[in-house]
């Protein structure tokens, strides 16, 4: 309606389409907060879901470190075996060992070297 037609009516039809229009109104101004409190909601979980992730990638990242390390640590155990039981067969064999002993000195450092060969860690944990 133009301003001209509001001239004419009945001011209880004014105030009634005045009080129609203020509660269309508060209605927007109510579906305005309802929508700001889901944004603020979606905001807050998209931060948090950031930091859960950071968190977690910081923690695997953490994990796989100490598995590399502990890998490289049982190699460095692993090599430590293999020159302990080289040397008892060094130690305490026969200083001329017949071919038959030497050959089982071999077959033993052999089965021990086998036993304790080193892991691949960049297979086993990658990197």
């Amino acid at each position: 309606m133009m301003a001209s037609e509001h001239r004419d009516m009945d001011p209880v039809q004014l105030a009634e389409m005045l009080g129609e229009s203020i509660q269309r109104i508060d209605r927007l101004f109510a579906f305005k907060r309802r929508i700001n409190h889901v944004l603020i909601g979606l905001a807050v979980t998209i931060c948090l879901d950031i930091a859960i992730t950071i968190t977690l990638v910081l923690f695997f990242n953490t994990l796989h470190n100490a598995q590399l390390s502990a890998c490289h640590t049982a190699n460095s155990t692993r090599r430590d075996q293999i020159v302990i039981w080289e040397g008892i067969v060094n130690k305490f064999g026969a200083k001329r060992p017949t071919p038959a002993q030497a050959k089982k000195n071999k077959e033993f450092l052999a089965f021990v070297g086998q036993t304790f060969k080193p892991i691949n860690c960049s297979n086993l944990y990658g990197r």
